[in-house]
């Protein structure tokens, strides 16, 4: 009607793909007050923010964030979180590289242009499951697995120090098996410095070595300095 043409007027590219799409009574008329309140009571599986990216936000307190950013990051996890790279800038400009980047550690980003470049590096699913990179001590550990790498001369046991309360409440219940979202990688790394304090903590070290001991020791060189069978060694000395 009337209405829907002059709407399309006021829409890039006149609301090409996706204009009227949604249903009338299906279309949200909350408030922004009220799409809050349930945010922060878990109302949602999932949120998915349909428009990141330079520019494309709409968040009163930073133009850079969408609308409601902080409510959810404050609420939820990571891993129930989504947002919509779907410009038409890709990985080449260096403003949309630094906010995927900054986005990542909030949660999942889903990139139209995914362009080459350089920096991008490829790592296999095998080796960095979500966990790795969604929880934030994950990100802590790995980080802190970059400094030793790079710092010659500094003893394990500073490291093993910052570490040991990053691993407190990851282990979770005895049964290991049941957590397909746990980052193997990390608790095959942590084994491999870390004394496992009781069987239940061996058992877990072990379980998620076996979760990737089919990846090439060349790869675990690569990614880590250390290769399989140093990680093996150290596991069977320990359990």
């Amino acid at each position: 009607g009337q209405n829907a043409t002059e709407m399309r007027k006021r829409m890039y590219g006149a609301g090409f793909s996706y204009a009227g799409r949604v249903q009338q009574g299906l279309r949200a008329t909350i408030s922004k007050e009220e799409a809050e309140k349930r945010i922060r009571a878990l109302e949602f599986d999932v949120i998915v923010f349909g428009k990141v990216g330079p520019g494309g936000g709409g968040d009163d307190d930073d133009p850079m964030l969408p609308p409601l950013f902080r409510p959810v990051i404050e609420t939820y996890p990571p891993q129930r979180v989504v947002g919509l790279y779907g410009s038409d800038e890709g990985l080449q400009w260096d403003l949309q590289r630094k906010h995927i980047r900054s986005f990542g550690r909030y949660g999942y980003c889903l990139v139209r242009e995914i362009d080459p470049v350089a920096e991008l590096r490829i790592v296999p699913r095998t080796l960095w499951q979500p966990a790795c990179w969604l929880e934030r001590r994950w990100r802590d550990f790995f980080h802190l697995w970059r400094q030793r790498q790079d710092v010659v001369g500094v003893e394990d046991t500073i490291y093993q120090a910052a570490w040991e309360p990053l691993l407190e409440g990851l282990s979770g219940g005895d049964d290991v098996a049941v957590a397909s979202t746990r980052c193997w990688t990390g608790y095959t790394l942590a084994g491999h410095l870390i004394a496992p304090k009781d069987n239940r903590m061996c058992r877990l070290f072990g379980h998620a070595a076996r979760e990737v001991s089919s990846l090439p020791s060349a790869l675990w060189v690569s990614e880590f300095a250390v290769s399989w069978e140093e990680i093996y060694t150290r596991l069977c000395e320990f359990c």
